[in-house]
């Protein structure tokens, strides 16, 4: 997801997809589905490309890399001050704006991601982590089934514009997901997870 891989991805290849290809090889894995989150989804499309056919699912809940940002104003205003004056009290008003007016969470893992937005303090820096939008060249030659989940409440990625240039690009789409009362952090939601399972169990032969 988005939260821990923004920070370690991009530091150690993440774009270009050839540390994943690494992990898998390590794993001993000869076929895999991958599903990532937010710039996690951007990393798992890069991971298809260099894995090829060893992928057999690929899973993207709000994916970076689809569709341009558009933070709005009390988002933004979020981003900003935790930015450049970090507190606890900051980073929780961002993350809040993240998940969604109706979403829940865990409280234990609410306040673990919450700290880890305090401890970022300074060197946190969204519009710095994001990455750039896809050619359409690249979704065409997705050759994996696939799956596109969004949050309807989304703050950083319009859901709609995710899933209709998602539709009209990837070759293999199979199922297109817009849930209601979600935001952009789908990852912990069991409802997401729901879905997720149904997909591979109805596409797993």
């Amino acid at each position: 997801g988005g939260g821990r891989t923004w920070g370690v991805a991009a530091n150690a290849g993440g774009w270009d997809g050839l540390w994943l290809r690494d992990v898998v090889d390590g794993l001993g894995l000869s076929r895999v589905s991958l599903l990532g989150t937010s710039f996690g989804g951007y990393v798992a499309v890069l991971g298809e490309q260099v894995l090829g056919d060893r992928v057999s699912h690929l899973i993207l809940c709000a994916p970076a890399g689809i569709v341009r940002p558009w933070p709005g104003a009390r988002f933004l205003w979020a981003m900003v001050s935790l930015r450049f004056r970090p507190t606890r009290s900051r980073a929780d008003a961002f993350f809040r704006q993240l998940l969604g007016p109706s979403q829940t969470m865990p409280p234990d893992i609410f306040s673990e991601i919450v700290e880890a937005l305090y401890r970022f303090g300074k060197g946190f820096d969204i519009a710095g982590a994001l990455p750039p939008v896809f050619d359409n060249s690249v979704l065409r030659c997705v050759e994996a089934d696939t799956m596109l989940i969004v949050g309807e409440d989304d703050v950083l990625f319009s859901p709609s514009s995710i899933v209709k240039r998602g539709e009209r690009l990837f070759p293999k789409l199979r199922c297109a997901v817009t849930l209601p009362a979600h935001g952009h952090s789908l990852e912990l939601s069991p409802v997401t997870m729901a879905y997720v399972t149904k997909f591979l169990s109805a596409t797993t032969s």
